[in-house]
């Protein structure tokens, strides 16, 4: 789960405490004890998520880079290889496209124009990489 992916289901979770039914009628109440009602309820949710939400605004605010340790591996990294992904190590300039490789155990970069998974390398971030363009094809 992306960063992004994390402060969304956050606000999700928000959104779904400030929707849920609850005794507070419109009718009940004047407008402005209904109103102070309805902001409790909310303010209740976003303590409850605050954490949630500058964790994963942190993790964006870091440009989605994760330790390497959390990057997937596979169902079974002893015999499956991972999903390509963005690899990344202290020092480099940038990221490069890489995966887990089962058979070595190890990271292996994979667009550095050599052959295919050749370079292994110790990355110490990774981050998922970006789904692909949508639109009309030309």
């Amino acid at each position: 789960m992306t960063p992004l992916d994390k402060a969304l289901e956050a606000l999700r979770r928000i959104a779904a405490i400030a929707d849920a039914p609850s005794d507070i009628k419109p009718g009940a109440y004047s407008v402005s004890e209904f109103s102070r009602l309805s902001v409790g309820k909310l303010g209740q949710a976003l303590m409850l998520e605050m954490p949630n939400i500058r964790t994963a605004l942190a993790d964006i605010d870091a440009g989605g880079w994760q330790p390497i340790a959390t990057a997937p591996r596979g169902d079974n990294p002893e015999e499956d290889d991972g999903p390509p992904i963005l690899l990344g190590q202290i020092g480099w300039e940038t990221g490069h496209e890489g995966f887990w490789y089962a058979n070595w155990q190890n990271w292996l970069l994979t667009n550095l124009g050599g052959d295919y998974g050749s370079e292994v390398h110790r990355p110490t971030h990774w981050q998922p990489l970006p789904p692909a363009p949508k639109g009309e094809t030309e």
